[in-house]
């Protein structure tokens, strides 16, 4: 897994883990409606473990996006 422990991943860390471009992974968020964390003064915008794991399922079955969406 992408996260080795680790609560929050760099975008770049991210991508590189699911072998995807930053603009791809940006796609992703997008169609799940997430946002990017930053802490302090860091230029360096994070995705928590929460977030990297539904981006890894949604990655693997796009269609999960469709039933969530029917279910609310």
């Amino acid at each position: 897994m992408l996260l080795e422990e680790k609560p929050y991943l760099t975008i770049r860390e991210a991508a590189l883990g699911f072998h995807v471009t930053r603009a791809t992974l940006y796609q992703y968020m997008r169609d799940l409606g997430m946002k990017t964390r930053r802490f302090g003064r860091e230029r360096q915008t994070y995705l928590s473990a929460e977030q990297v794991q539904l981006i890894q399922e949604y990655k693997e079955k796009p269609w999960i996006l469709q039933e969530r969406k029917s279910h609310d």
